[in-house]
């Protein structure tokens, strides 16, 4: 049996569009963020930082 994921979409979250901002205003219980740099910094600012970034999202 093969879902469509339009149909999907619309039984599991209604007219609420797959947009991250659009999510979080529906879905403010729900939404959660994940940091992967330190002081919870979104964006890597230097080399240090991308390495840092990579490590922690590598498989050791």
């Amino acid at each position: 049996m093969r879902v469509d994921p339009l149909s999907w979409w619309k039984k599991e979250f209604g007219n609420v569009a797959p947009v991250g901002f659009v999510l979080r205003q529906h879905l403010q219980a729900h939404w959660v963020r994940f940091h992967s740099l330190p002081e919870s910094k979104r964006y890597p600012e230097s080399v240090s930082e991308y390495a840092e970034l990579i490590l922690r999202h590598t498989h050791r």
